[in-house]
């Protein structure tokens, strides 16, 4: 039967709509079995973790879970992942083919069991050119050659649409090579575009941009008490996803290091955050930096405060910024998900932990700045003891690439020093508070860590610290520090402190208020319901 060319063409576009709609429909199942295989790597991932299984074994599953992370990541944006080869049970590998390109090998395999339908958009398209692969065998029925043949040995042949399936190609002979013929004159009239037809472009379901979805799994979170990952329920913004597993360290705080801790006001706890952390900080980071609005160019700030022209030659940068959780997904999820709040509900022996800020420090190769004692207490509109700061380096960071060094047990000396520019001793305008002491850099008390990524350095809002210029010509010394404080602490108004939202004038927090559950200060981490400090 011969029909026009207006009733070709609008047989062709139907099969390209329905190609797209199937397509569409593949996305999603993709992202359903990413999103399971997510969860289920982060699953064996805390059983590794929990399982005593050694180093070996927590590195291999979080390499799993991270591939899972991304490839989930990158189809809930909207990117084209190509397929993995599957291995289905008991037999090799198979080649899968992509959603969007099908193999153009005569003795092309049958796709593998978890295969998406998109190569076969529609039950009215022929699929005997010689680029269509078989059908999977858990696709939908339409897409299945026949009820009762098993075609998906690799010379299996695509059936045509509207003859019987199971009599055009013989069992043995493949008829889906270059020289398959093109379908009789007479058939469907939705056949002859197909044999000279390009590809199916993919068709990707629009998704909102990253850290702006509704995601449920923040309540559900907030109502397991212990688990960290709680986020803001008004202000900031969101964390975005990630399983709760690497919530957890990836081992726990020691009597020891609590004990270090409340005697010196300051801890190295080496290899206990998850390197999949400091991974997912490094773009945010480099962002953060690469921004004027959002950082402070240290150096520039040293040379205004000093009043010394800034040499234009200069390459080395301190840069530093706050507060970055308020505006960026990646740090909030950082400061509320990870396994810091934790840690500071240990160390700090709270029932209940408060995010306060977070930082980032960077000191470029060639930083001639020092970071000026000082002690953090003094900027925080905050008084009680639970509070501290959490110090991640993204670098291995020594006393060549500026290390920070600590005043042990300065916080035990109840004063509250005056706040200063961080790279001058020169106190902030309108600022109160004690002098900053003279400290040699051979008093005895200070103390200098070694440190990797993966380690985490805390110290006691009240202990004086500073830190070195970066020496080295190569290496950068990257760090986010996030300040926590614990229950008992309340809010107090310091003079020439730096302000931020919530506080006055514009703000809805009085001195003497206690720090409870708030959008500037929102709750973290609580101690598991029954659990001992």
């Amino acid at each position: 039967m011969k029909v026009d060319d207006d009733t070709q063409k609008a047989l062709l576009l139907f099969n390209r709509r329905a190609e797209a709609a199937e397509a569409a429909k593949a996305t999603e199942r993709r992202l359903a079995k990413a999103t399971k295989a997510k969860d289920e790597a982060a699953e064996a991932l805390k059983r590794a973790q929990d399982g005593g299984g050694g180093a070996q074994a927590v590195s291999e599953a979080e390499a799993t879970w991270r591939e899972a992370l991304d490839t989930w990541q990158r189809l809930r944006d909207g990117e084209e992942v190509p397929e993995q080869k599957a291995t289905p049970a008991g037999g090799e590998p198979t080649e899968e083919p992509t959603d969007d390109k099908p193999d153009n090998d005569e003795d092309a395999p049958a796709a593998a069991p978890d295969e998406e339908p998109a190569q076969e958009p529609t039950d009215d398209k022929p699929d005997n050119d010689e680029d269509a692969p078989a059908a999977a065998p858990d696709e939908e029925p339409a897409q299945e050659p026949t009820d009762d043949k098993p075609d998906n040995d690799e010379d299996a042949p695509a059936a045509a649409p509207d003859e019987e399936p199971a009599q055009e190609p013989t069992d043995d002979k493949p008829d889906n090579d270059e020289d398959a013929p093109a379908a009789a004159p007479d058939e469907e009239p939705a056949q002859e575009p197909t044999d000279d037809k390009p590809t199916t472009t993919r068709t990707h379901r629009l998704l909102p941009p990253r850290g702006t979805r509704t995601r449920t799994h923040r309540r559900q979170t907030r109502q397991r008490r212990g688990r960290t990952g709680c986020c803001p329920r008004r202000g900031g913004v969101a964390p975005g996803p990630m399983p709760g597993p690497t919530a957890h360290p990836l081992r726990p705080v020691t009597a020891d290091e609590v004990a270090a801790f409340e005697r010196d006001g300051v801890v190295h706890l080496p290899a206990i955050l998850p390197v999949v952390w400091i991974d997912q900080l490094v773009d945010p980071v480099e962002a953060a930096i690469a921004d004027p609005v959002v950082t402070t160019d240290m150096t520039a700030l040293q040379a205004a405060v000093s009043g010394t022209p800034l040499d234009p030659d200069k390459t080395g940068r301190f840069l530093s910024g706050v507060d970055h959780w308020l505006h960026d997904p990646a740090f909030a999820h950082f400061a509320t998900a990870s396994p810091l709040p934790a840690i500071a509900g240990a160390l700090l022996n709270a029932d209940r932990i408060h995010l306060y800020e977070d930082s980032v420090l960077v000191k470029e190769p060639g930083t001639t700045e020092a970071t000026t004692l000082h002690q953090d207490l003094g900027y925080f509109h905050l008084t009680g003891d639970r509070i501290c700061t959490t110090w991640v380096p993204l670098d291995p960071v020594d006393f060549e690439t500026g290390a920070v060094a600590y005043l042990r047990g300065s916080h035990r000396s109840g004063l509250v020093h005056r706040p200063n520019w961080f790279v001058s001793d020169e106190p902030l305008p309108g600022s109160e508070g004690v002098p900053i002491p003279e400290v040699t850099d051979d008093d005895p008390r200070l103390v200098r860590y070694t440190v990797q990524p993966g380690d985490v350095v805390v110290h006691h809002a009240a202990t004086l610290h500073c830190a070195g210029p970066n020496r080295s010509s190569s290496t950068r010394r990257r760090a986010v520090s996030v300040r926590y404080c614990g229950d008992g602490v309340q809010h107090l108004v310091r003079a020439g402190a730096p302000t931020k939202a919530h506080h006055p004038p514009h703000g809805d927090v009085r001195s003497g208020d206690p720090v409870v559950d708030h959008p500037g200060c929102p709750v973290v981490w609580e101690r598991t319901i029954g659990s001992t400090r």
